[in-house]
Formats: C-alpha cells, sequence, structure tokens
C-alpha cells in the first residue's frame, strides 16, 4: 500500500459511484468522479479501500438488489485492499505507541504498514480450530482457510451474510443519540473549556480499552499479565502527554474520536444524529491511512476547523464537493 495513493469513500460517495455503474448518475460531476477513480485503480495509482463502517452501512440497505450492488462497486474500486476493522486498528495503534515509547523509531515499522488487511476478515479473522487432531493437520487446514478467504471480496460476504448483521441498528443509532445529546446536557454545567472536554473525552475512551493497553503492556513487557495499578499509569502518562501536545500523530483513533465528541459537546445547542457515530468512524479510518476523503460537508469542516485541524496534522486532504473531489484525484 505504501507507493499507492488512498482514498477513502464514505458510503454516500459510495453510493454516488454506484449508481453512476447502475446505469443512473445523479449527476455529471457523479459519473466523471467513477471514471476518474475507475481508470486510476485500473492503472495500479490508486485505491479506494473498503472499511468496517461502510459494510455495516451496506447492510442497512433493506432493498438486497441495491445493497449487492452497491458490495460490487465496492470490491471493484478497493482492489481486493481493506482497513482492519475498527476495534483491531485500535489494538493496533495501542499495541505500536506503546511499544514506539520504549524503542527507537527507527526499529520499527511505520504503523501505517499495519492497518491493511483482505475484505473476509474486515468484520475479524476467523479460523478453524479442528479438536483432536494432529497440530500439522490443524495448520494446514487453516493455511487452506485462509487462502480460500483472501479469494473472496465484499460482494461474497453480502451472499453469505445475507441480513445477518441485521437492520436493527437503526434503532441502536437513534437510541445511541437521543442517549448522547441527553448526557451532554446533563453534564454542561461541568465543561470549564474545549480542552477540558477533550481531555475526558480521551481518559474515558482509552479507559473502554483497558484490556486492550494490559494485553499490549504484556506482550511489550514480555510477562504473562499485568496490574491494574500498571494500566492506571499507562493511561495517565498517555492522558498527559495530549494535555501537554506531545502525542503528534500516534493514537489516531483516540485522537479523532475525543476531539469529534468534544466538539459535539462544546457546541452547546448542537444535538447528536444518529449517522454522527459512523462519520467519526468514517473520519478516524480514513485520517491517518488515506491520502484524500471524501464525505459530507459538516464532517469535513469540523474535521478542519481551527479547533482540530486533523488534516494538517494527518496530511490527509478533505473534500465534500465532488467537483472539489475531482480537482484532487487530477493530482494523482
Amino acid at each position: 500500500m505504501a507507493p499507492v495513493k488512498r482514498v477513502y469513500l464514505d458510503t454516500n460517495y459510495w453510493l454516488f459511484l454506484r449508481d453512476v455503474r447502475d446505469g443512473r448518475p445523479r449527476s455529471s460531476t457523479h459519473r466523471l468522479l467513477y471514471e476518474k477513480l475507475a481508470t486510476l485503480v485500473a492503472s495500479g495509482r490508486v485505491v479506494c479501500p473498503a472499511s468496517d463502517t461502510v459494510i455495516y452501512e451496506v447492510f442497512r440497505q433493506s432493498d438486497p438488489n441495491t445493497r449487492l450492488a452497491t458490495a460490487t462497486i465496492i470490491d471493484e474500486l478497493s482492489g481486493g485492499i481493506a482497513l482492519q476493522g475498527t476495534f483491531q486498528r485500535a489494538r493496533t495503534e495501542i499495541l505500536h505507541f506503546l511499544r514506539s515509547q520504549r524503542e527507537s523509531q527507527h526499529s520499527l515499522y511505520p504503523l501505517s504498514d499495519w492497518v491493511w488487511t483482505h475484505p473476509c476478515w474486515i468484520l475479524g479473522e476467523i479460523y478453524p480450530v479442528p479438536e483432536n487432531r494432529p497440530i500439522d493437520l490443524q495448520n494446514s487446514l487453516q493455511i487452506g482457510f485462509y487462502a480460500y478467504l483472501a479469494k473472496l471480496g465484499i460482494v461474497d460476504l453480502v451472499n453469505r451474510l445475507g441480513e445477518a448483521p441485521g437492520i436493527e441498528m437503526g434503532t441502536f443509532f437513534d437510541q445511541l443519540a437521543e442517549r448522547l445529546t441527553a448526557g451532554k446536557l446533563y453534564h454542561s454545567g461541568e465543561i470549564r473549556s474545549r480542552k477540558q472536554m477533550f481531555l475526558t473525552e480521551i481518559a474515558g475512551a482509552l479507559d473502554a480499552h483497558r484490556e486492550d493497553i494490559a494485553g499490549a503492556l504484556a506482550h511489550v513487557r514480555d510477562v504473562g499479565a499485568v496490574s491494574a495499578d500498571d494500566v492506571n499509569a499507562e493511561i495517565r502518562l498517555i492522558v498527559e502527554m495530549f494535555r501537554t501536545d506531545r502525542i503528534g500523530p500516534a493514537l489516531p483513533f483516540f485522537n479523532i474520536q475525543a476531539g469529534l465528541h468534544a466538539v459535539f459537546r462544546w457546541n452547546r445547542d448542537q444535538k447528536f444524529k444518529p449517522n454522527d457515530w459512523n462519520d467519526h468512524l468514517h473520519a478516524a479510518a480514513a485520517l491517518p491511512y488515506c491520502d484524500l476523503l471524501l464525505t459530507e460537508r459538516t464532517l469535513a469542516r469540523t474535521i478542519a476547523s481551527p479547533a482540530l485541524r486533523y488534516d494538517a496534522l494527518y496530511n490527509t486532504r478533505i473534500c465534500s464537493d465532488p467537483k472539489e473531489a475531482l480537482q484532487s484525484l487530477d493530482q494523482f
């Protein structure tokens, strides 16, 4: 992936391109955008990686025909490349960060080398563990299983899973938006500054990943387990690095999630919308690992706002206007 330009499309852009491919473009600009991306992907200069957030949103489409058509365009432009699932990617970022604090930077591969996978493992890796079989046979079966899955794409996932993830996710996000908005109002009197809000969000996000931090610490120290005190100390250290602006581009999932949510909580009149959660996940997947993010206007403005400036931190261009996206692609 290193020499390839990476273009991350949020779900709306995937739908625009799907409609072009199906012969019903919503605008002439969308048609030009599809033709440009298809040409760049075919030449090997660009890839549009799939992500688990996009796949979850694909499964929320009620029409199986449009769902399959969306999967088809993702397979075409992703070239069999996907980002690790959100939580696996967060674990990768934690481990890389802990090692970077203890080892020479020159001894580590860049974080961006470690976050790619095949579409078949976008929702998590699985493999058979046959019981009461010789270890050589187990290994052969697992290797064969991996080799088989590596040939599958998003269309295969859609065909095999059907509606397994369920359309109920819409209800979940509706309820989540209501809870987050209510919680924001309830705690509004406790907020003294945007920085305080951001650090609170960082601490909360790290606390939610305590098991991942503990596992990474144990791995780095080459011990069986670490204590709760060790994890608490590591979380305090990381929060302090964020407070003193020493974190840089490290731990991007936590930085971006906390930053976007802190902006929402700081903007006192803003209500959390059901799709905001997925928008934040799109940003956390795209900004650290892709060269160009195509998304909707509100998210693009927030990411590049003076409060965050994540586009500059991660050196990622963000476009919400398809015409502007075409101009950016001309530079590839």
